[in-house]
């Protein structure tokens, strides 16, 4: 039992064992292996069979290896780690087949290592392994690892030689340091990498990838994780590999606070240009291609990849989640991704959240027409038609996941698939049915469907329902189904509010026995004190209910008061302007009416419309824009379509929609003026603080007063179009009244001829350009969007998640995003919710950015109106003076001051007193 077994029948046990149980037997046979290697084998440390798993009992008998004099000079007590009488008998790391760096550094803390006991323990590593074959993670991103592991990485470079067969390297999101060390180091000694997946967050650090990317032999993977403004340096070195590489996945490339959070994160949209991606479509030999949560990817930029790839195998694209809509899907590279590769797909993975209905009719006939060899499908449907097709068409899939758009009838889905024959045996089918309005299933007819589904056919293995609303007998159903699976999506908000009930209840519970620190717990019996317990208990529940009858009625109460309030200030009044004639009828598209009249004739023989393109007018369907049959090249540089800034018809000037000054925040407000928005307009003005204004000329007709007071506070004001339409679905005589009568109603009451425009929407394109510029006026668009628009009650966003894009631009400001040059912001004067949200996120804003100004100030235009006595301030007088120098006005008009207010400052402020008030009475 004592005998020494020579090294080599080590590395026949190692080899062929087959259970890690055999292996730690067979080591009990003799106790000078058992010293050192059975307390460690129970985890696997060899990899047989199952997934290793470090802990701190690897890096014990590593200690075993370093002399007793090295923790003496390191002025440790004690030795640490295993303790071995003698030498070990064998050489343990040169069996040991793969570590990750990360665990190591956990188990390392774990046994009191500090940085030069770890130092000495990659010594050992690079003198005595044998068989190191994968150094297979190095993904450091623990908070507790910061401290040591930043003393450590920086000596990476004198023991790369332990990388020399490295495979697999994951080193993305938060790190203490740069990598670009790292990446130096590892490029001249490893060269074997076949899976690189990273994140970069400085432009060094893309520069030193792009060196190991080009170093490697075979690199067959390539996944970048939040690469954003810096990517383009690996994404062309990529060419390199274009032999080998077959898996290319970018991922976390957006704006959305709520889908990425951390310490080093980059908060834009992917930002690959022309030249990137016509170099990554040279890589034609990638089979499979993932997106995940970027944004950007419905610009023009991104065609060459849509014909690129031939022989995909698998297409994945994933953005936002259940409460995160997705508001720009790039339908168009998805349909041309796979018709391209048509032959050859097996997987496509399409999950995005909209709100709203998207035309995928294109994508799906595309999907059933064309696509030959489909095993899984995964897609969002939103008629029952497009249902049809895939059913019918692609019924050989192995597994089927479908999400369910709000407006089909889920009866209509399962009676589809109860009744259309499968043909595969191997049918998996997951069913995502969104919140269908009054709708709730009912176990009768659910039971007839499911009997049909898994017993008359038979072909289905496993039918999953993820489901919103309730469902009646769901365990008779699961018991009569064993194949059947029901879960149940909640939203964010609901399981928010849950929390918050649960907190506040905790909250009175402790209100009541907040007396226990002062002793008299100790006067109570346990009888007293069960009794006290059961009150406690009796209070959370009764106070659950109130808290919940009482939110009930303060929305009630806020909402009668909000209406009031908008009911009595939000009309259009008496003035003493009239625009019944000369003008299209307010909030009303111009018509022949106006068309006819001498002042739009003249008008309209004025324009040289030769130097206007022949665009046809867009088309609306469903009140969405026709995208459809638009070609993928652009030729109209339609903003809607993929953001185009730089006309292509010749002598238009280009869109303005950044500031050119670094770290500078271009404020503009649209859809002015509004009734009550003097508390803004104070606000703005209590902060010497302009804006620009784009004016809706429907609401300076309706609201003079108001749009006088703009000017008068030296905000720089714009066009907004008459009555708010997408400007590409107008004829020429439409557009052209949008815009004139809105200048003309604005000089009317202002006493200003603007030169510059906002298309609503964005929607633009070179035709409409080119009418603008006849009429002096300048496009202007933004590149940050707040979607303050969309919140509720005129929208569908919650206030948190406005609140989540404010806080990325304020991250943005912060991280440099705009250090060479700035943002235009696009906001809104719409209703009193959004004017709320700007005061609020103001100040924040503010801290972040170098400067905020108006758009005017940031381009440097001091003759912002056509008449040359009013001017304004240039950027570094602007700066200087902080808006003092603002412009003059000769206007006369009447400067009836408009008796508006703030709905927040009554509404909310009583809701919110009475909440305190209840609470207080319900705690005491």
């Amino acid at each position: 039992m004592d005998q020494i077994f020579a090294l080599e029948y080590f590395d026949a046990i190692f080899r062929f064992l087959p259970t890690n149980k055999d292996l730690y037997s067979c080591l009990l046979v003799n106790k000078h292996w058992a010293t050192c290697a059975v307390p460690i084998l129970w985890e696997a440390p060899f990899r047989i069979k199952g997934t290793y798993i470090p802990s701190p009992k690897v890096i014990k008998t590593y200690l075993a290896f370093i002399p007793d004099n090295t923790f003496h000079r390191l002025k440790y007590k004690r030795r640490i780690g295993l303790l071995i009488t003698g030498s070990p008998c064998f050489k343990y790391p040169s069996f040991l087949k793969e570590l990750s760096y990360d665990q190591f550094i956990k188990a390392a803390i774990a046994n009191n290592c500090c940085k030069d006991i770890i130092l000495e323990l990659l010594k050992i590593l690079c003198v005595r392994l044998r068989r190191f074959g994968t150094y297979s993670c190095l993904n450091h991103h623990s908070e507790n690892l910061d401290n040591i592991g930043s003393l450590v990485l920086p000596h990476f470079s004198k023991y790369t030689s332990i990388f020399n067969g490295l495979t697999y390297l994951n080193c993305s999101y938060k790190w203490p340091m740069q990598k670009t060390q790292l990446f130096n180091a590892m490029s001249k000694n490893c060269h074997n990498i076949e899976n690189l997946k990273v994140s970069i967050y400085y432009d060094n650090e893309g520069i030193a990838l792009a060196a190991l990317i080009r170093s490697q032999k075979h690199l067959k993977k390539f996944s970048l994780i939040n690469g954003n403004q810096f990517a383009s340096f690996p994404v062309q070195a990529l060419v390199s590999q274009n032999h080998s590489l077959n898996y290319i996945a970018f991922k976390d490339m957006h704006r959305n606070h709520i889908l990425g959070k951390g310490r080093f994160f980059n908060y834009s949209i992917c930002q690959l240009n022309s030249n990137d991606i016509n170099i990554l479509a040279q890589c034609t030999n990638i089979r499979k291609i993932k997106f995940k949560h970027c944004e950007g990817l419905n610009s023009y930029v991104f065609l060459p990849l849509s014909t690129a790839f031939s022989y995909l195998t698998s297409l994945e694209y994933s953005y936002g989640t259940y409460n995160v809509y997705d508001y720009a899907t790039p339908i168009m590279l998805l349909s041309d991704l796979i018709m391209t590769s048509c032959h050859t797909l097996k997987s496509i993975i399409l999950e995005w959240h909209s709100h709203n209905y998207i035309d995928i009719t294109k994508l799906v006939k595309i999907i059933t027409q064309y696509v030959i060899s489909l095993e899984c499908l995964k897609i969002p449907l939103y008629t029952l038609d497009q249902l049809v097709l895939i059913h019918q068409k692609q019924n050989q899939l192995k597994r089927l996941e479908i999400h369910i758009y709000k407006r089909i009838s889920p009866y209509y889905v399962l009676f589809l698939l109860a009744n259309v024959p499968l043909k595969s045996l191997e049918h998996s089918i997951q069913l995502y049915f969104d919140c269908y309005e009054n709708f709730k299933l009912k176990f009768y007819q659910l039971n007839q469907i499911f009997e049909s589904i898994f017993y008359k056919s038979n072909r289905i293995v496993n039918f999953s329902l993820y489901l919103r609303n309730g469902l009646s007998a769901e365990k008779m159903l699961l018991r009569n189904y064993p194949r059947l699976k029901i879960n149940f999506l909640f939203d964010l908000a609901i399981e928010d509010s849950v929390d918050i009930l649960y907190y506040f209840c905790g909250f009175i519970k402790f209100l009541i026995t907040f007396n226990e620190p002062f002793g008299i717990e100790k006067s109570f019996s346990s009888a007293d004190r069960e009794k006290i317990d059961m009150f406690v208990a009796f209070s959370q529940v009764l106070c659950f209910q109130s808290f919940i009858m009482l939110s009930i009625l303060l929305f009630f109460l806020e909402t009668l008061i909000t209406t009031a309030i908008a009911q009595q200030q939000c009309v259009p009044y008496a003035s003493n302007y009239s625009f019944t004639t000369g003008y299209p009828p307010i909030w009303q598209k111009p018509t022949s009416l106006i068309f006819n009249t001498d002042e739009f004739k003249k008008l309209n023989s004025s324009i040289d419309w030769t130097k206007v393109p022949n665009i046809p007018p867009r088309k609306l369907i469903n009140g969405a824009l026709d995208r459809s049959t638009y070609p993928i090249t652009d030729p109209d540089c339609w903003w809607s379509y993929n953001l185009c800034t730089t006309p292509k018809a010749p002598g238009l000037q280009p869109d303005i929609y950044m500031c050119p000054e670094p770290g500078t925040w271009g404020i503009s407000f649209d859809d002015g003026p509004n009734c009550t928005h003097n508390v803004f307009y104070d606000y703005l003005k209590a902060n010497n603080q302009n804006a620009t204004m784009f004016f809706i000329g429907s609401n300076v007709a309706d609201l003079p007063y108001e749009a006088q007071r703009a000017h008068r506070d030296k905000h720089h004001l714009c066009v907004h179009t008459w009555s708010h339409q997408y400007m590409t679905t107008l004829t020429n005589d439409e557009a052209l009244a949008e815009l004139f009568y809105t200048r003309k109603v604005m000089k009317e009451v202002i006493g200003i001829t603007s030169r510059c425009w906002r298309p609503p929407f964005g929607d633009c394109d070179d035709r409409i350009r080119a009418i603008a510029q006849q009429l002096n006026l300048t496009t202007i668009i933004w590149n940050l969007d707040s979607n303050d628009w969309n919140m509720v009650p005129a929208g569908v966003k919650q206030p948190a998640e406005i609140d989540g894009i404010f806080q990325s631009f304020v991250d943005m400001g912060l991280n440099g995003t705009f250090s060479k040059t700035g943002a235009i912001a696009l906001q809104h004067e719409l209703n009193n919710g959004t004017m709320s949200k700007a005061i609020e996120w103001y100040p924040k804003l503010k801290s972040a950015y170098k400067h905020i100004v108006p758009i005017a100030t940031c381009m440097n235009i001091t003759h912002p109106y056509e008449e040359s006595n009013i001017t304004y301030p240039s950027f570094a007088e602007y700066i200087g003076t902080q808006g003092n120098n603002g412009g003059t006005s000769n206007n006369n008009n009447p400067t009836k001051k408009s008796s508006s207010v703030s709905i927040s400052s009554y509404s909310s402020l009583i809701s919110r007193v009475i909440a305190i008030l209840i609470a207080v009475y319900l705690a005491f």
